[in-house]
């Protein structure tokens, strides 16, 4: 890392940061559900492993007292969790729906863009306004196609999901039946787009008259518009002339789609309304975040998401005048929001949490 100056005005700082990443994961696979007597456990083991090279680099231009240009680029990396990459994989008794992690996952890349302008007084306070630009490769996302017994190269297959157990002196195979469903993960083979704007703005009003001087107000926004392109694979059922009469046959066909990327919503917003005086300060802080996706189907209209979020939470401090000591008090979701996941096919939701009020009062000393 380094850091140059020209002049008094501009200053660049860059720097470059190399990683390699080794990993072991290790399941235990069960052959076969139906009689817990005779169960056969299967170990299996996966040792993922990668490698990135990260540079980074930020100026700042100071065009005036009150004012400032900035610019950075990065690239930064997100990595897929454990029940993502894990070699386990279940079946239903039915033997028609699979679930499996992929431990060849990688993890996505994003090379970054950031542009913005800082304003700054005494009377202003702190205004930012600026956009950015992002470039998602190799990102995660979860995906369901079907399986069969013979498969084209380079598709899953039902016999790579077999397992053999000796019983009785036979052998037999056990695995899901052909045209179950795989449910798993995957990365995205063409890279996603980001590019948004983005508002901050931070000010007291101390020249106002007492008590009001102690008035602080923040606003934050972001907009974003995000693009990816997702696969899919499906069966579909087509017709082969033939004499004496027409063959119908079932093909296995590979398609992509255009969509919002996933877990990215369009509208976030973040404000608060405060006060300090003397040791006292208090905040009022409200956070919006817009719908986003969080599944993809085939269709648009299956597609998961999580529905609009707002939400009030309450702080407040209070110095105490003995030994540094602070008494606190925090309530989160003041106004009971639930959490709430969507399908527009359905036109309801498909999933409801609702963790409802906390509050935390308590105690801080301060050596």
């Amino acid at each position: 890392m380094a850091e140059l100056n020209f002049g008094q005005m501009v200053k660049v700082v860059g720097g470059i940061r190399w990683e390699k990443i080794r990993s072991l994961f290790d399941a235990f696979n069960l052959a076969d559900g139906r009689d817990p007597r005779s169960q056969i456990v299967d170990p299996v083991f996966a040792f993922p492993r990668n490698h990135y090279m990260l540079p980074m680099v930020q100026g700042k231009w100071d065009f005036a007292d009150w004012g400032d240009f900035r610019y950075s680029f990065t690239k930064t990396l997100a990595r897929p969790d454990y029940n993502q990459l894990s070699p386990h994989f279940s079946m239903n008794v039915t033997r028609f729906e699979v679930w499996a992690g992929n431990p060849k996952l990688k993890p996505a890349q994003a090379t970054n863009h950031d542009v913005f302008l800082t304003f700054h007084s005494n009377e202003l306070g702190l205004l930012s306004i600026g956009g950015f630009y992002k470039e998602v490769s190799n990102f995660t996302f979860s995906t369901r196609y079907p399986l069969h017994l013979t498969a084209p190269p380079g598709l899953d297959s039902v016999g790579s999901y077999k397992v053999r157990a000796s019983q009785g002196g036979t052998v037999n195979y056990v695995g899901p039946n052909d045209g179950a469903f795989l449910n798993t993960y995957t990365n995205s083979q063409s890279p996603a787009f980001i590019r948004g704007l983005e508002m901050d703005f931070q000010t007291r009003l101390w020249y106002l008259p007492e008590p009001f001087n102690g008035t602080l107000i923040g606003v934050n926004y972001t907009r974003v518009q995000s693009k990816a392109i997702y696969p899919y694979r499906y069966d579909t059922t087509i017709t082969i002339p033939a004499v004496p009469r027409p063959i119908l046959q079932v093909i296995t066909l590979d398609h992509t789609r255009e969509g919002r990327l996933i877990n990215q919503p369009n509208d976030v917003v973040n404000a608060y309304v405060g006060y300090d005086y003397g040791g006292f300060s208090g905040r009022l802080s409200f956070l919006f975040q817009g719908n986003s996706v969080s599944s993809i189907a085939r269709d648009p209209e299956a597609d998961g998401y999580t529905n609009d979020y707002f939400r009030i939470d309450i702080s407040a401090r209070q110095k105490l005048p003995w030994f540094g000591i602070q008494v606190f008090l925090d309530i989160f979701n003041v106004n009971g929001r639930k959490n709430e996941s969507a399908q527009t096919s359905i036109k309801g939701f498909t999933s409801q949490q609702n963790y409802g009020m906390t509050a935390n009062l308590g105690l801080r000393y301060t050596m």
